[in-house]
């Protein structure tokens, strides 16, 4: 297998660059073919999806494929820009680890986890604003949600139900662009109406069907929508259209959860006193002042959730009071302090398979001034680098190999 992911490798650069800069390719398709003999990638024994194993067989290591093409390769050095390498990352992941995507779809809370976790990327409703999404939830028989993954990428979409029995497939967000079509791909083969495009004319149905009326809905909870985006309230009723035709109050473009114009505060809802707009706090259905609030909940520090305060976790090194969602998703202990950090301070070092925190890097590990990995041990060369035990041995090859020239 391990021949078949470096020709698979070779043939991925070669096709590119004999393409794009054919020139370039005569002069160093034989470097690009000695590393990869020497490097002998292969996928992981482990079954670690988006990753290449390289190096001897009693001593094998595993690195992003992107990375492997950058760090290992070296293509970003004088060879090809970010563009190209992630067009050649995404051949090589779509061929090896294409039978590992995995489709489902998503209903009422998990809706609001997707969010949540950043499920395909980033956006206005994603992260510590999933708490605006819970229309979502609360309405299963109108939204669902499609998701594909593989690996550490990932896609959503949400799916709505509309008044003609049609579902739509609504704008799609992710982390690799390789994955759109698949969804697309997916919405095609379940007939649905793929909604979201630049151009309103290539949408696939008159943007007069695209309506749907009778929603529940609590203010607060009301999603920023990317189709529909034209909304009313009927008999306290939302409905919401992509076409202002039907007749609307207001645009569904608040990324506040809030519908333009409404206002639900009123009196707090364990002391009875009375809550202006900029003294109100929301928790668990109900609406606090913020003495009542602060004695029964908190704010997560990392998701910006409120959480009961049996819920609270302090997390020292930080100085911050997290949910114990976030204390397991988010925060990780450094093997070899053993304290607590966010998963943003922790780093994997690859060639000890260990997660250590910034401090314990800088103390108990040494970057080769080569390949720029981090190892507990480095090799000093006569010249003064010092390197890890590949590149030494990557050096001393080529000193042969120049000497025998």
């Amino acid at each position: 297998m391990e021949i078949e992911v470096k020709n698979l490798i070779f043939g991925s650069v070669r096709d590119l660059m004999l393409e794009q800069q054919p020139e370039k390719w005569i002069s160093t398709s034989t470097e690009i073919f000695g590393n990869l003999d020497r490097l002998n990638p292969g996928i992981c024994t482990d079954g670690d999806v988006g990753k290449i194993s390289f190096g001897p067989d009693d001593k094998r290591m595993k690195i992003r494929t992107s990375r492997f093409l950058t760090r290992k390769l070296h293509l970003n050095s004088g060879f090809l820009d970010d563009v190209q390498i992630r067009s050649i990352q995404t051949h090589i992941d779509d061929i090896l680890f294409g039978d590992m995507i995995k489709t489902f779809i998503s209903t009422g809370s998990d809706i609001t986890k997707n969010y949540k976790d950043g499920v395909g990327g980033s956006s206005c409703m994603a992260g510590c604003c999933s708490k605006y999404t819970k229309l979502y939830e609360n309405n299963p028989d109108v939204y669902s949600q499609l998701i594909i993954k593989r690996g550490n990428d990932s896609a959503r979409a949400m799916v709505v139900k509309l008044d003609n029995g049609r579902f739509m497939l609504d704008r799609i967000y992710a982390t690799a662009e390789n994955l759109i079509p698949k969804m697309e791909d997916y919405a095609k083969d379940q007939h649905w109406i793929s909604a979201w495009c630049k151009d309103p004319g290539l949408r696939g149905e008159d943007s007069m069907d695209l309506i749907v009326t009778g929603i529940s809905y609590v203010n607060g909870e009301v999603p920023y929508q990317d189709t529909l985006d034209f909304g009313r309230i009927r008999d306290g009723l939302l409905d919401m259209m992509a076409n202002s035709n039907h007749g609307y109050d207001f645009s569904m473009d608040d990324t506040n959860g809030n519908i333009n114009g409404e206002n639900n505060y009123a009196s707090c809802s364990y002391c009875g006193c009375g809550l202006p707009e900029d003294g109100t706090y929301f928790y668990s259905g109900e609406y606090y002042c913020e003495y009542c609030f602060n004695e029964r909940a908190f704010t997560c520090d990392h998701c910006c959730e409120t959480a009961s305060k049996d819920d609270s976790q302090y997390i020292e090194n930080e100085g911050a009071h997290v949910c114990s969602y976030c204390a397991e998703n988010h925060y990780a202990n450094c093997d070899e302090c053993e304290r607590c950090f966010s998963t943003e301070c922790i780093r994997f070092v690859e060639s000890e398979e260990r997660y250590v925190c910034e401090g314990c890097l800088d103390q108990h590990y040494q970057e080769c001034t080569d390949c720029h990995e981090f190892f507990s041990e480095l090799i000093e060369l006569e010249e003064g680098d010092e390197v890890c035990e590949d590149c030494r041995e990557n050096k001393l090859q080529k000193d042969i190999d120049d000497c025998i020239d």
